[in-house]
């Protein structure tokens, strides 16, 4: 449950009798220290990520032409400055608050690990409120940082200028932005640049960027961007495949229609198999009759919407989120240490109890979950900043609904140092060449891959994994790159698929002989058309007819027969056991089921065949 925002200040816990008379005198008076705002740059700028409830994913920027800032006496160690727009359907109200950690006077410096204003004082904590428009939290984790701050007599504020960041509830996206009060520093324009300034590539490697701004820009631009890369002027996309490779400092900007903001982007391209800076993505993978993932595979990027990261002040919760309204999808993945103990490189087995030894983990998305869940979860790389903010995260999972034995597995990146950045799907076909470059952001010098198919290696100096597959299928292949000094660590999926054949194999059954007594052996043979290049697995299905004594046995395993590449026939051999009781004529017939999905071939009009068994007399 969200929290609402109280228009009566509220009295913090612990201060002193004459702070609590002064607390309570300015709780009815409402005691604003300045209620105008004098010679200085006054501002509030918030950038608000799309997963955040108080900004709502958009981007405010308020002057004193927009309405009043006024500075609120909330006692001793702390500075709060509201802004009110005119009432009117559209007005604005935002309230902007921070506390020191032990009640003194706040100073430049940058405070960490700030928890909600004003229920910090007593925890050891500095404060941190970003409330805005009736919407508020109930719990926070942020920081702040304090580049001017100056006072007057009787510390009334003079003159303020201080950057934040805050996750609500501990676990939305985190708001970012700024706000000035008589400040020297002047502030950024109405119309600034909110994308990241920095974006890493790999020579070779797709590479997609897109600029966006704070407000409602209709076009972009981008130069000296590095050869191969191209801005969409409409959609403020940079992609393309670079070139070459190094660092190139690249102008963007983005204008609405009466203003265009400018910012520099430092790109860093590369060479073929490295992608420097931290990763970011989300790899599903669901078995067939999986709940949560579907039976499919994704691969989810920040290209396809925001993928945020949030933690707890602990260590011991971490949460990413995907959050995408254009591409129409959510997810969610939750992790958490046993009984509270702060997350680490390690293996966390989870039974779905809930008990105090348990890990938690919780993989959901798209209107779909789990009750119970149980599997596994491998941290691979993890870290926290001071404010409990999740910084880095690789992980892999395996995770089951309800005791099924269907699961979702998958890895996770949050702005992961040590990854392998490639794509984790690989596309083949048997017999058919192929090649796959692997790509890592700790440069790499050296590659290793386990269980490639036959016909396929890896070149352990450039990452290059090529060949001809002989076999179809899927294959769970382990790469490992490393720099010498550590390894990125990841498994990719590479599938095989069979080569269509011009024509499809017709599949029919028949029986010899078709007539045997008890004791006896008869023979079905299973034939197809063309000899299939690969093995053809196929289904059947056995009907018995006449009294319920007959009883035989079937080889290979009744059910299922393959036709073995190359091949037109597979043979399916039934006894019949000898029950020594007297009965009419028992029948067993044997018909070819339905279509094996992704299997190809087709079930001709002889799609069964029948042997009859007599008593022996």
């Amino acid at each position: 449950m969200r929290s609402a925002i109280m228009n009566t200040p509220q009295k913090p816990p612990n201060l002193t009798q004459t702070s609590s008379i002064r607390w309570s005198l300015c709780a009815l008076l409402f005691c604003w220290w300045a209620g105008s705002v004098q010679a200085g740059n006054t501002a509030l700028v918030i950038d608000s990520p799309a997963g955040d409830y108080i900004g709502q994913g958009k981007s405010y920027y308020f002057t004193p032409t927009d309405g009043s800032f006024m500075v609120q006496n909330d006692g001793p160690g702390s500075v709060v400055i509201v802004f009110q727009s005119p009432f009117g359907p559209s007005s604005e109200s935002w309230r902007v608050s921070f506390g020191s950690a032990d009640g003194t006077l706040l100073q430049p410096g940058t405070y960490n690990a700030a928890t909600r204003y004003p229920f910090n004082i007593g925890t050891g904590r500095p404060g941190l409120d970003i409330s805005g428009d009736s919407r508020g939290c109930n719990q926070e984790n942020g920081s702040f940082t304090i580049d001017e701050i100056s006072y007057g007599a009787n510390d009334v504020l003079i003159a303020f200028h201080a950057s934040f960041q805050q996750s609500c509830e501990g676990n939305d996206p985190p708001l970012r932005g700024e706000i000035f009060y008589n400040a020297t520093t002047i502030p950024p324009p109405r119309n600034h640049i909110t994308s990241a300034l920095t974006a890493f590539g790999a020579k070779g490697r797709a590479f997609n960027y897109r600029i966006t701004g704070s407000t409602n820009e209709v076009s972009f631009s981008a130069s000296n961007l590095p050869k191969g890369l191209t801005v969409n002027s409409t959609s403020g996309v940079i992609s393309g495949k670079p070139a070459v490779s190094g660092s190139f400092t690249v102008k963007i900007a983005a204008a609405d229609t009466t203003s265009k903001a400018t910012a520099s982007l430092q790109v860093k391209v590369g060479g073929v198999s490295n992608s420097p800076g931290p990763h970011t993505a989300i790899w599903l993978s669901s078995e067939p009759g999986q709940w949560v993932g579907n039976g499919e595979d994704q691969l989810i990027t920040p290209n396809d919407g925001p993928i945020n990261g949030t933690g707890n002040s602990n260590g011991s919760f971490a949460k990413v989120s995907y959050d995408s309204s254009k591409a129409g999808g959510f997810w969610t993945l939750q992790f958490g240490g046993p009984g509270g103990l702060p997350l680490s490189v390690g293996h966390y087995p989870t039974n779905g109890s809930g008990s105090s030894g348990d890990a938690y983990m919780d993989v959901s998305g798209d209107g779909r979950g789990c009750s119970l869940r149980t599997g596994s979860f491998d941290i691979k790389e993890i870290e926290f900043d001071t404010s409990g903010q999740l910084e880095r995260l690789h992980a892999t999972f395996e995770q089951h609904c309800e005791g099924s034995t269907s699961a979702l597995h998958g890895t996770v990146w949050f702005n992961a140092t040590q990854a392998i950045v490639s794509s984790p799907f690989i596309a083949a076909k048997v017999n058919k060449p192929f090649t796959y470059q692997i790509v890592a952001n700790n440069a790499p010098v050296s590659f290793t891959a386990t269980n490639l198919p036959p016909g396929v290696s890896i070149d352990s100096t450039t990452g290059r994994i090529s060949g001809t597959p002989s076999v179809f299928g899927e294959f769970r292949i382990t790469i490992d790159a490393s720099n010498g000094d550590n390894h990125a660590v990841d498994d990719v999926f590479l599938d095989v698929a069979p080569t269509p054949l011009k024509k499809k194999p017709v599949i029919t059954i028949s029986v010899s002989p078709a007539q045997i007594m008890e004791g006896e052996s008869t023979t079905f043979t299973v034939h197809s058309s063309v000899a299939p290049i690969h093995d053809l697995p196929l289904q059947y299905i056995t009907i018995v007819g006449g009294t319920t004594t007959l009883g035989f046995s079937i080889t290979p395993e009744q059910g299922h027969i393959t036709i073995p590449a190359g091949q037109t026939s597979a043979s399916i051999v039934l006894t019949s056991f000898n029950d020594t009781v007297a009965e009419p004529a028992e029948t067993v017939t044997l018909r070819l089921a339905g279509q094996i999905p992704n299997v190809p071939y087709k079930v001709g009009s002889q799609n069964k065949a029948t042997v009859t068994i007599l008593d022996v007399p």
